[in-house]
């Protein structure tokens, strides 16, 4: 992407989450820009280290700057104990690119509530970029064996509650556990059945 000059690059990319590659990171600040205004030099740290995070300097070709959306989806970080959290993008005028607090939120599914706090230096976004989940076996045995955390997620849509509940994304319960440990949708969310199956083929 040509910025134009090295101010209005480090406007679109300061305190932002991009990737170098398929690495999520931190910029912390860019350094330089080439005569065509590419990105040249970042200051950048991985973004599970935060804000206050090691910085490292490097100089790239430009198609190492990944500036693709981000996938995003269900959060398991254990640091907000006993809660299943969702990230997702606000709307917000297109000033930034990538990642920023401006244009993201992390919503609490257990609790129905937004959360405050960085979504960006989550210890666990990585995971849910790179779509690193635990099985939805793996979660029934961790909700029994885990006396603190209410719910874990097993894919980007979709955590189980420790009651048995379904979650889906920030809409809370849609279905539940039945009599022969199958997920069943509630009558209501039929329409997520295809969905559903497709991510329980995928991480069951």
């Amino acid at each position: 992407m040509d910025f134009g000059s090295l101010e209005y690059a480090r406007t679109r990319l300061t305190n932002s989450l991009v990737r170098l590659g398929d690495r999520p990171v931190w910029i912390r600040n860019v350094i330089a820009t080439t005569a065509k205004g590419k990105v040249a030099k970042l200051l950048y740290c991985d973004s599970h280290e935060g804000r206050n995070g090691k910085c490292r300097q490097t100089y790239l070709p430009s198609r190492n700057l990944n500036l693709t959306p981000v996938p995003l989806g269900m959060l398991n970080d254990e640091d907000i104990v006993g809660v299943t959290c969702y990230v997702q993008r606000t709307p917000a005028r297109a000033w930034k690119t990538g990642l920023s607090d401006s244009n993201s939120r992390l919503y609490a599914i257990d609790k129905e509530v937004e959360v405050p706090g960085y979504v960006l230096t989550s210890k666990a976004l990585p995971n849910t970029i790179a779509g690193i989940y635990p099985s939805l076996t793996k979660c029934k045995e961790l909700l029994k064996e885990d006396g603190v955390r209410e719910s874990w997620a097993w894919s980007r849509e979709f955590a189980l509650h420790r009651d048995g509940n379904l979650l889906y994304k920030t809409r809370g319960k849609v279905g539940a556990l039945g009599k022969d440990d199958t997920l069943v949708l509630d009558d209501k969310w039929r329409w997520l059945q295809e969905l559903l199956d497709k991510r329980i083929e995928e991480n069951g």
